[in-house]
């Protein structure tokens, strides 16, 4: 299959011209259908099937929920693909699109915080560590932000505290959602009405935040000169990870 078929094929389905960035997306989908499995054999007709629905209206939302696994799969026959990583995470590039990303462990983020700040002269000097809560090798949490802050201590120096802010995953949503229903029914609520009553709550757990602590240091200095290194310290810990 070529990219002049394709176009040839979608064209005699659709209602107008492909416009240019639904054209530069076709090389992304002929590499998908060239090293997914469920799409090994498929014909030009019935990809074309696949990308214009009935009303001659082109999408390729389909074909695209698969590039990742596409992209994993070329990566294991050799296929060359751009590797690159931030300060948190590891993930390819194809097609000017970063797929498969893997969080790094929260130790490596903690080794590549701690040397940045080492660098700047910003290490807290009493310590600076992973919290209690969390361990060398788990990932590094997928949030939506990071907190990093300074706290007054009573005496003898203050902290800092870096966290992830997090919206809780679907798995957990379904759990949830599973565990309402069964307190409900226990509650002798009829089934329908167990699953509006935990659908209910669901909305309002949707949309909850929670903070995971990540790492935390101290400064033995005490007064304003200890608050300016530990805020200076969370200043550049947030610009780091931003």
């Amino acid at each position: 299959m070529d990219k002049k078929q394709l176009i040839a094929a979608i064209n005699n389905r659709m209602t107008r011209k492909l416009w240019e960035s639904e054209l530069a997306s076709l090389d992304r989908i002929l590499f998908t259908v060239e090293y997914h499995p469920e799409l090994k054999g498929i014909s030009v007709e019935e990809l074309a099937g696949r990308l214009v629905n009935k009303r001659g209206l082109f999408g390729d939302y389909d074909i695209r929920q698969m590039f990742p696994t596409a992209v994993a799969k070329a990566k294991e026959q050799g296929y060359p693909l751009e590797e690159q990583e931030d300060i948190t995470s590891r993930y390819q590039v194809a097609f000017g699109f970063c797929v498969n990303e893997k969080p790094k462990t929260i130790g490596e983020v903690f080794q590549a915080v701690q040397a940045k700040l080492e660098e700047c002269g910003l290490l807290p000097d009493e310590y600076f560590s992973l919290s209690v809560t969390v361990s060398e090798n788990d990932p590094w949490p997928r949030g939506r932000w990071v907190a990093s802050y300074a706290v007054t201590g009573s005496n003898e120096g203050h902290y800092l505290h870096v966290g992830v802010v997090v919206q809780h995953d679907e798995k957990w949503l379904k759990e949830t959602h599973a565990r309402y229903v069964g307190i409900f029914r226990e509650a002798e609520a009829d089934a329908i009405s167990a699953r509006l009553y935990a659908n209910a709550l669901l909305r309002l757990e949707r949309n909850t935040e929670t903070l995971i602590p990540v790492l935390i240091g101290k400064t033995c200095r005490e007064g304003a000169s200890g608050m300016e290194l530990i805020y200076k310290s969370a200043s550049k810990i947030a610009e780091f990870l931003a």
